[in-house]
């Protein structure tokens, strides 16, 4: 009888063990996702993302990861670069404190016949990258990555962040596969007008603005809004930097990206 009743209770715990795999096996991406949104904790919400990250991760490693559209997921960022070898997924969440987490796994595929190289950078507390320093999936600051423009050593990327409640950040970010890793920043910037040379161009201003970046291909040449300070005494205190209505850009000079104040851009922006 006792025996009888523990083969039983095994029985039943097994068939709850496998009901439990088969609904989490069955839960879409559109519906993990959105458990990060519904979170009610920075604990429940960091699960979610790994459990998202990981079926995810499991998705696009599939044959048609690279090519597969990914509609259902809205909140997804999805950017394939101009040479169609690099496809970039990316996301974040915002934490009770205030500071954001992000996640983005890249795709790099140089040759049709072999399978696509798979990149994943993740940070539980983004922060503003410094336009100097080289950065790994090691150490990555977080971004949102809308634009990858081929160049002869690798990628141009354009992204946005947000690190804070108080300022938002762009960044014009050297992409390069070395060792097949994802490597950030080369020194091919000349942004500032005293000739400083830098790793990326880094944007930071209030929480509220809006900033144009963008890439013109017809001219090759990057352009976007100039930023100041709301007042001369807050030059520095980038939270309150906003657009002034005049508009620069970078273009290639002896192999470096020159920066060119207050162009006239009209029909072009």
């Amino acid at each position: 009888m006792k025996t009888s009743y523990i083969k039983q209770l095994s029985a039943v715990f097994c068939c709850v063990i496998f009901c439990f795999e088969l609904n989490a096996a069955n839960e879409t991406l559109p519906e993990l996702f959105q458990k990060i949104r519904s979170a009610q904790n920075d604990e429940e919400m960091l699960e979610s993302n790994r459990n998202f990250a990981e079926a995810f991760k499991q998705r696009i490693t599939q044959t048609d990861g690279f090519t597969y559209s990914f509609d259902e997921l809205s909140e997804v960022g999805k950017v394939m670069s101009d040479d169609g070898k690099l496809r970039i997924f990316s996301w974040n969440y915002r934490l009770s404190d205030g500071s954001y987490g992000y996640n983005s796994y890249m795709l790099y595929k140089p040759k049709k016949q072999k399978d696509a190289l798979l990149s994943e950078l993740a940070t539980e507390a983004a922060f503003k990258p410094a336009d100097n320093k080289t950065y790994t999936g090691k150490n990555w600051y977080g971004s949102l990555y809308y634009k990858a423009i081929k160049q002869k050593d690798g990628y141009i990327l354009l992204g946005f962040s947000q690190y804070s409640d108080l300022s938002k950040v762009k960044v014009i970010e050297p992409l390069q596969f070395r060792n097949d890793k994802a490597v950030f920043g080369d020194k091919i910037f000349k942004p500032y007008t005293n000739n400083k040379t830098t790793a990326r161009v880094v944007f930071e201003y209030n929480s509220i603005a809006d900033m144009n970046l963008s890439y013109d291909s017809e001219h090759k040449r990057f352009i976007f809004d100039h930023l100041s300070p709301e007042e001369a005494s807050l030059k520095g205190i980038y939270q309150y930097y906003g657009p002034d209505f005049s508009v620069d850009q970078l273009t290639l000079k002896k192999k470096l990206w020159t920066l060119t104040e207050s162009i006239d851009i009209r029909n072009n922006f």
